[in-house]
């Protein structure tokens, strides 16, 4: 049986600024999110990965370095496991954007699959075909049974999709900051299972 820890970034300028980043935004932690990196550290046992794989947006990058230190993993980067691209959405104010067009959110908050069509930004299918693509490559590597993933709200939700094999990407809210969800793959013929979701130590 093999596991995959799906990490979100620490708190990001971006996020700390409530401004929608998506990929085209690309700052680093803030204080506040170096602090949450280090907690789920001291708390998750990163030395148990035998892979860590990483976004090679600057937040999730700063992320990886501080969970890996005093370790001998070493951090690989995919452009496939960047955030979705939001379009001329990323830069507005959230909170604001929010308020003004809750038309093109769920009632959830998720945004609507509609980024292609109003914001010029990725189609959802688009993004799943990317991830799934690097998934499918990730797991033809046998010389992991632990895996750490380092990435995004949105692209930890499609992780969860593709490998629990749940129709829609919406079923799930994005994750915290800095936080981990644990997935254990099985034989082709049993599902996998999510272990715990959305777990933060700070």
């Amino acid at each position: 049986m093999r596991e995959v820890y799906i990490i979100r970034h620490g708190q990001s300028e971006a996020n700390k600024a409530d401004i929608v980043q998506g990929s085209g935004i690309d700052l680093p932690l803030t204080d506040q999110g170096i602090h949450q990196a280090e907690q789920l550290r001291a708390h998750f046992e990163v030395s148990k990965l035998d892979k860590l794989w990483t976004s090679p947006l600057k937040r999730a990058v700063q992320t990886a370095n501080i969970l890996r230190k005093g370790t001998n993993l070493s951090i690989q980067t995919d452009a496939r496991i960047r955030e979705i691209g939001y379009g001329k959405w990323e830069g507005k104010n959230e909170s604001q954007f929010r308020e003004r067009h809750p038309e093109y959110f769920t009632h959830m908050g998720q945004f609507k699959p509609i980024l292609d069509q109003y914001a010029g930004g990725e189609r959802f299918s688009d993004v799943e075909a990317r991830v799934a693509a690097f998934w499918e490559e990730v797991q033809k590597d046998g010389s992991w049974t632990s895996l750490g993933v380092v990435c995004h709200g949105f692209i930890s939700v499609t992780f969860l999709k593709i490998m629990l094999g749940v129709p829609d990407v919406l079923t799930f809210f994005e994750p915290d900051n800095a936080s981990v969800s644990k997935v254990t793959i099985t034989p082709e013929d049993e599902p996998n299972s999510l272990i715990y979701f959305n777990r933060s130590y700070f």
